[in-house]
């Protein structure tokens, strides 16, 4: 696997955690390795992908939390 494939496992997977202790126990492992630049910037490929997402958002095509937790259960189930 890949860095990058692990990165977008890694955030898939952070959001659809909703225990906050959890979540910062892993935000305290990471915290270290985190080179926080004093400003943020993103590639242009990046921006391209947020604006298409927005767009997805504008028109009401997204999931929420529940969704998400309704459709895992399903799947677990088969």
């Amino acid at each position: 696997m890949t860095t990058e494939e692990i990165k977008n496992l890694l955030h898939e997977s952070i959001e659809n955690i909703d225990d906050e202790n959890f979540l910062e126990a892993i935000r305290i492992i990471i915290e270290p390795k985190c080179n926080t630049p004093s400003t943020l910037s993103i590639s242009e490929k990046h921006r391209d992908v947020l604006k298409v997402r927005e767009k997805q958002i504008e028109a009401g095509e997204f999931y929420t939390n529940e969704e998400v937790k309704k459709i895992c259960e399903e799947w677990l189930k088969k």
